[in-house]
């Protein structure tokens, strides 16, 4: 897999749990706003840290791709029956803060894998600050596709369970870290209107740390995983962006 880089391995644990907390925002909307500015502002830290300079939209694309065909907490139900089931929540509690768990730790997973290959995209030179500067967003659009075609394709079954079960044994403070995101995810919205160009300006702090390194930990400890992963994801983006010679 390389060489681990610490920094990006606690970076991207941490995105990996806000977004998981974000899903557990009991407001309609507002779950998914938070998400997407959480992995918007992923997108962002990642290019600062290749020392790239990138417009909000540009973040935007490598966040969520085409925002009109957004997939986040939304997507695993409808809004209708999202609303509807708001209701029926306070009734069957438990059933539903299973629903949620899953649906939190899903999303966790996919923000996780998805900075990881962001991150492999901008060290290896394929997205640089020549195309940024030019402007060049159906690059950003293929990368992201290639993206969300390894995440399809490469099975992230091996975290399930493990993410699932630590989610659970932490709701506490996954509770704890929801109500905080929602905070913050209200002022931007107030701030900002209806239009999430800009990623959440302040992201609350896990006061356990250890939680972040334990999700970290899941995800590293399965090198083999992240390997079939990246060589996938290498084969899709090389359909369409040139990687430079290894």
């Amino acid at each position: 897999m390389g060489e681990e880089r610490p920094s990006l391995r606690q970076k991207l644990a941490r995105y990996s749990w806000l977004s998981g907390a974000a899903c557990l925002i009991p407001v309609p909307l507002l779950d998914d706003w938070a998400l997407r500015l959480v992995r918007r502002k992923m997108a962002r830290d990642l290019l600062r840290d290749g020392t790239l300079l990138a417009a909000p939209e540009q973040a935007a694309i490598l966040a969520e791709g085409d925002s009109s065909s957004w997939t986040g907490c939304a997507a695993v139900v409808g809004l209708p029956i999202k609303l509807f089931f708001a209701i029926l929540a306070k009734i069957f509690r438990k059933i539903f803060f299973l629903l949620a768990i899953k649906q939190a730790s899903d999303e966790s997973i996919r923000t996780m894998l998805h900075g990881f290959l962001l991150d492999d995209v901008i060290q290896t030179g394929v997205l640089d600050q020549a195309v940024l500067s030019e402007n060049a967003n159906h690059v950003l659009g293929r990368i992201y596709w290639a993206i969300d075609a390894a995440l399809r394709e490469v099975d992230p079954r091996p975290f399930r369970t493990t993410v699932r079960k630590l989610f659970r044994s932490e709701r506490r403070e996954l509770s704890r870290t929801s109500n905080e995101l929602a905070a913050e995810a209200r002022q931007q919205r107030r701030s900002h209107g209806n239009e999430a160009a800009e990623p959440l300006d302040a992201l609350p702090e896990s006061s356990q740390e250890s939680v972040a390194d334990q999700l970290g930990s899941v995800f590293w400890s399965n090198p083999d995983y992240l390997d079939r992963l990246r060589t996938r994801f290498r084969v899709r983006l090389r359909s369409d962006v040139p990687l430079p010679k290894e």
